[in-house]
């Protein structure tokens, strides 16, 4: 299938016109109308897509007045630095009673005992250059994986302000630097000017870098364990680069015991078990928490079997949406995964969705989830719903006809 004045679906090549057959009354009344609109780059369709990135940044704006002004700057960092303060001293490092608590730098510490080895090193630092030199880092993580993606200067901020970013790079929360590991693996460097149409790649491929793959996948999935949807689909297609992944972790966490001891490895047990308590408050927005918990069981199980199925081809959008809609302990920022994908859907659908998540509620959030996952997955039968790239037609797509004269 070829895309043809900006939809999917014909044979024809792109160089030969074929001439379209007369207009009936119905479609001269309505499906004309309708397709100067939705045709891309058309004056209809650029009014309204205007219009629809207007109403994405106004709603993105409000959220992130919200956020500065009650969002404290590196929270996700000062919270693992409390802890390592706690284990220095011998008090308690995962202590249930944080759970009670709804916001602030006192929030339960998660991650695994092995990175407060890492952290104490940074408690004889000045607290306030530590605390912006990481939300630096965050947010240079964030634009270098904006950019990677192909997306223009001048898109970037508009991004930047989106809930799921803000949310990210103000707090200082390391998925934003996850986010550009995911983006390094699944998406391929750009040439030319940047078009908001990332360059897919397979990270399984036998020309990828082993252990650089692994490695990465492994990353995330340490530090985001309900999202380990990455490292598995790299399991299925190149067990060796993933294998040897979690085996480099796997020595540090090997070398850090005897510093930490295995009893703080059980009470980092517990406090998992607690944080995946569906009743948590701030347990994030996983669909868990949104209906039934069964039903969140289910669509978490199935999202991991799915990814050891998705095509090898535009894998980093199956991926992350997989990630996404299984993702147990979601949270606002994971919903960036789902950039690869948000990339490919047709921009009016793309900035609805964006207008739902800048809401910076967990029904908004999900209405944009499902909008993108809806438009990508239906999108591979019925190409109208994605954005055409007419500057790189699918190779096994276009036929080899030569050009008309």
């Amino acid at each position: 299938m070829l895309r043809v004045d900006g939809f999917a679906g014909s044979d024809v090549h792109p160089d030969v016109q074929r001439p379209r057959p007369p207009l009936t009354v119905g479609e001269r009344g309505l499906a004309a109308p309708l397709r100067r609109v939705l045709t891309p780059g058309t004056p209809s369709n650029r009014i309204l897509r205007i219009g629809l990135l207007m109403l994405a940044v106004a709603v993105g704006l409000r959220a992130f007045a919200l956020l500065i002004l009650n969002h404290p700057l590196g929270v996700d960092l000062e919270i693992p630095l409390r802890a390592a303060e706690r284990w220095v001293n011998g008090d308690v490092v995962y202590d249930p009673a944080a759970f009670e608590l709804t916001g602030g730098p006192d929030l339960p510490y998660l991650y695994p005992p092995a990175v407060l080895p890492f952290l104490v090193p940074l408690l004889a630092l000045p607290r306030e250059l530590v605390l912006v030199a990481w939300v630096l880092v965050c947010l240079g993580s964030a634009i270098w994986a904006l950019r990677r993606l192909r997306t223009p200067w001048l898109v970037v901020p508009i991004l930047l302000i989106w809930p799921p970013f803000t949310e990210g790079w103000l707090g200082g929360n390391v998925h934003m630097l996850l986010l550009a590991l995911f983006v390094s693996m699944f998406i391929a460097p750009g040439s030319g000017a940047p078009d908001m149409h990332p360059v897919s790649r397979d990270p399984a491929a036998t020309t990828e870098p082993l252990v650089r793959r692994g490695l990465q996948a492994s990353l995330i999935a340490a530090f985001k364990v309900s999202q380990v949807h990455p490292w598995l689909y790299q399991l299925r297609y190149r067990p060796s680069s993933a294998l040897a992944g979690a085996a480099i972790l796997g020595a540090i966490v090997l070398v850090t015991v005897p510093v930490t001891g295995l009893g703080l490895w059980g009470e980092w047990l517990d406090q998992v078990r607690r944080a995946a308590d569906t009743t948590w408050i701030i347990g994030g927005i996983g669909l868990g928490r949104m209906v039934a918990p069964a039903v969140g069981a289910v669509v978490a199980i199935a999202s991991l079997v799915a990814v050891l199925f998705v095509p090898r081809k535009d894998t980093g959008a199956w991926v992350g949406v997989l990630s996404v809609v299984g993702g147990t302990s979601l949270r606002g920022y994971g919903l960036t995964f789902m950039l690869p994908a948000g990339y490919r859907i047709r921009r009016e659908l793309a900035l609805i969705a964006y207008a739902m998540a800048g809401t910076f509620t967990a029904p908004g959030a999900w209405l944009g989830i499902a909008m993108v996952a809806i438009a990508w997955v239906v999108g591979q039968r019925f190409r109208v719903l994605l954005e055409p790239d007419p500057a790189r037609a699918d190779p096994d797509l276009v036929p080899a006809l030569p050009a008309a004269s």
